[in-house]
């Protein structure tokens, strides 16, 4: 290599060197291939290496000869808690888990990989079919002048169950002309038709709601974890994370209760959100409804939200598991938007642009380090 080459790369390094951003490992590497070039750079000095020689061949030599067996033992001991040492210190051991992957017990693992098939299923009387998701998907009836039938009571009845995998949303309309936006990795379920006096469906994961009003029978969402009736409203539901079930008004009234249907209703006003935690307890906390309606319009959109949250919803979207490796950087929070139809490694390449971590995709998984 020339020396004005040389040179340069040397000045690279030193202003690499000094770069904040660098970690301090990053710093120390650099140092020791900037030591290393000029070690090889430098003349020999015989001396020092004859010097060099002793110490580290005849010396070991005659050492060799007076090293007994019981300080082989006492080494070979030393040696093998100083590994476990530094696996128990580094998280190097690991643990299985369903994917059949070993992850060090220092990592997170936030979300998983689903190897489910990319259609939308409709489950009725048994049977399984797979729907087109390009237009809504209309079960448009009139409501019948009879008692209504809960969902688990069989009843005659007959039920359709509508689920969406990750990566796919459906828009339906259901028998009573009500809208409702089923989001990925969810399901609704509901009657062929509704009978005087009620309205019920079940539902899991997210779901908007654009409910006709009718005043003689009131819409009834139920889950595992709450119950929501409403007249005429718009409002979101989310269950992703069964400890944090959240029912956001957007329009209307709707009166929020434990999935007993028992206990004094939460009432919400447009703007409010009703938040029930792993104990069942419901809290009322204001809530931006147009960050919880974007992605029916085909946004991803977070305003100072944890970033475990915002890549656990891009990893259901585009069907990555989530790795943290830096669970620090899960609490981090940010302000972020993209649209739904760019591939993922675009997305990921805008959070990047804010410098909370250094996130990748490695194969089936969103990692943070």
């Amino acid at each position: 290599m020339k020396e004005g080459s040389q040179n340069n790369t040397d000045r690279d390094d030193d202003s690499l060197q000094h770069d904040e951003r660098l970690s301090a490992d990053e710093k120390l590497m650099r140092g020791m291939l900037r030591m290393s070039r000029r070690r090889a750079d430098a003349p020999a000095d015989t001396d020092e290496a004859w010097r060099d020689f002793r110490r580290e061949v005849i010396g070991k030599k005659s050492r060799k000869r007076s090293f007994s067996l019981i300080h082989m033992g006492i080494a070979t001991l030393c040696g093998a808690a100083a590994m476990l040492a530094v696996i128990f210190a580094t998280g190097g051991l690991t643990m299985g888990n369903p994917d059949g992957k070993d992850l060090p017990t220092g990592d997170y693992v936030a979300l998983q990989h689903s190897p489910s098939p990319q259609r939308i299923s409709l489950e009725e009387d048994g049977k399984t079919d797979e729907l087109i998701a390009g237009e809504p998907i209309s079960f448009h009836k009139a409501i019948t002048a009879a008692v209504n039938t809960d969902i688990s009571s069989g009843g005659k009845n007959r039920y359709k169950k509508i689920s969406t995998p990750r990566g796919m949303g459906v828009k339906i309309i259901l028998p009573d002309s009500s809208e409702v936006w089923l989001n990925a990795d969810s399901y609704i379920e509901f009657p062929e038709s509704f009978r005087k006096g009620s309205r019920i469906v079940a539902v899991n994961g997210e779901a908007f709601f654009k409910i006709t009003r009718d005043e003689s029978s009131p819409f009834i969402v139920r889950s595992q974890q709450l119950e929501v009736r409403v007249l005429g409203t718009e409002f979101n539901f989310n269950n992703y994370t069964p400890d944090n079930t959240q029912v956001a008004l957007v329009r209307g009234k709707v009166e929020v209760l434990p999935p007993s249907g028992e206990g004094q209703p939460a009432i919400l006003s447009p703007g409010e959100a009703a938040v029930c935690d792993s104990e069942g307890k419901v809290s009322i906390e204001k809530v931006d409804t147009y960050a919880v309606t974007q992605w029916v319009e085909g946004f991803f959109y977070f305003d100072e939200v944890p970033l475990v949250d915002v890549l656990m919803e891009l990893g259901r979207w585009y069907n990555l598991g989530v790795v943290f490796h830096n669970r620090d950087a899960m609490s981090k929070k940010v302000h972020f938007s993209a649209m739904r139809t760019e591939p993922a490694e675009a997305a990921i390449e805008s959070l990047n642009n804010l410098r909370v971590a250094r996130i990748k995709i490695n194969g089936n998984d969103i990692t943070v380090n």
